[in-house]
């Protein structure tokens, strides 16, 4: 008899979301960076290290619940999540080292 295979859709769906956050993420510091070569203004700098800000922010707490549902599914299922737990876990080093950057260089140009 076959045993009927158990969906799990709600690490597909924290899944999807956490590539999205990174990826917004990523996409608004490639905007700054470029912004540096194309002479944006300092206002439009600030409003995309805040964007980048709030992005992160999310990035890193869908990665967090993403790596503990990973973690439980290795644990419980023993299925293969543990390419995907690496990939988020180097990206949520990666996001927060330049978050914790933007964060000195936001404080350092409000003159605080």
């Amino acid at each position: 008899m076959r045993r009927k295979k158990t969906v799990l859709w709600l690490p597909g769906i924290i899944n999807k979301f956490t590539l999205y956050a990174f990826l917004l993420s990523f996409m608004i510091l490639s905007f700054y960076l470029l912004g540096n070569f194309q002479q944006f203004t300092d206002e439009t700098q600030d409003i995309l290290l805040r964007l980048f800000r709030y992005a992160a922010l999310i990035f890193m707490v869908t990665g967090f619940y993403n790596l503990v549902i990973d973690i439980v599914i290795i644990i419980k299922k023993h299925q293969f999540y543990v390419v995907r737990f690496i990939l988020t876990l180097t990206g949520e080093v990666f996001i927060i080292t330049i978050f914790i950057g933007i964060s000195i260089l936001l404080n350092i140009s409000k003159g605080g």
